[in-house]
């Protein structure tokens, strides 16, 4: 009988009990699976410091793994990082200090805010002086 088994084993399972165990970010480079889909960026990632250029986007869905690639390359940095939103008005040596590499999230996003290009603009100009990095992160391409 159907009912009959359900019963039997809802009787004979054990309860079980949830663990209070912490989650922690699993954000390193370990951590990322490497996939056809993200190979290309995760070898220009991998290519640091020996960019061709000082700045770098990486551009593609929510949930893709930009943020976590883009944390992989700011641990290897020692870049800062900062959400495009959090830039309006910002003066690039107060955000910068001593840094050689930043990485700037979400640039594409209008969530109310959104980049402000001229401080953008400043920043890379600041970094490929001191010969540093700039990371961006997208869902679209820059134009």
């Amino acid at each position: 009988m159907p009912g009959q088994t359900d019963a039997i084993s809802a009787e004979v399972a054990p309860q079980q009990l949830p663990l209070a165990l912490e989650m922690r970010p699993a954000l390193g480079r370990d951590d990322f699976m490497v996939a056809q889909s993200n190979s290309e960026a995760v070898a220009w990632i991998d290519q640091w410091p020996n960019w061709p250029v000082p700045a770098l986007c990486l551009y593609g869905p929510r949930g893709c793994g930009k943020s976590h690639l883009a944390e992989v390359w700011r641990a290897r940095s020692a870049a800062l990082r900062v959400m495009a939103r959090d830039l309006d008005g910002v003066h690039p040596d107060d955000l910068l200090g001593d840094a050689k590499g930043l990485v700037i999230e979400d640039a594409d996003l209008d969530d109310g805010g959104g980049l402000d290009e001229t401080v953008c603009f400043h920043i890379y100009n600041m970094l490929k002086e001191r010969g540093g990095h700039l990371l961006l992160t997208a869902t679209q391409p820059p134009a």
